[in-house]
């Protein structure tokens, strides 16, 4: 009848994909090969039995579970695969977050270190002038007297920012995590 020859088609054009699919070398596809066949023999002897050609039994349930088996064997190597992909990905990311933090706190540090420089070459000669000025006329005039408490006021602002600034970056740079390198390992 005319549904052998669609069957036998249908069969045939499945073989042919999943051939193609060895010789490129697709993942699983050997075991689907595999598992195609075993159906693909136990349909083929079921029509001739059917057809009494062949004295046998059924053998497409056989055929049938081995193929469910298979095809659960690559659902679960591909879902495993795709797990450790996974894994693989949430470590470089805690890695890259990591050396991404670490350059922002070397940047930081240089940054407070390029501050602190040219503030200690102010602070020292200013604290030297105002300690001159104790004993002078010029102290004691308020709006020079206003003027240094602000400069001092605000030299000490920029050395607390630096100083905070700094022991941001220590702490980034010494806070350690756990990160567990063998599934990261077994992907490369």
């Amino acid at each position: 009848p005319y549904y052998h020859f669609y069957n036998v088609s249908i069969s045939l054009w499945l073989f042919i994909s999943i051939l193609i699919a060895v010789v490129k070398k697709y993942d699983y596809a050997r075991f689907l090969i595999i598992g195609f066949f075993a159906i693909s023999i136990t349909v083929i002897n079921d029509v001739l039995h059917f057809n009494n050609i062949v004295n046998t039994t059924m053998t497409v349930p056989f055929g049938m579970s081995f193929f469910i088996i298979i095809q659960s064997i690559v659902i679960s190597l591909h879902f495993s695969r795709l797990e450790k992909e996974k894994e693989h990905l949430r470590l470089t990311q805690i890695i890259e977050k990591k050396e991404k933090w670490a350059s922002i706190g070397r940047m930081i540090s240089g940054f407070a270190h390029d501050i602190l420089n040219p503030l200690s070459g102010i602070k020292g000669p200013f604290d030297l002038l105002t300690a001159h000025l104790k004993n002078e006329v010029l102290l004691s005039n308020k709006d020079i007297h206003e003027a240094i408490s602000h400069v001092k006021a605000n030299l000490r602002r920029i050395e607390s920012i630096t100083t905070i600034l700094k022991s941001l970056q220590i702490e980034n740079v010494d806070k350690k995590d756990k990160i567990k390198f063998a599934p990261f390992m077994d992907t490369l």
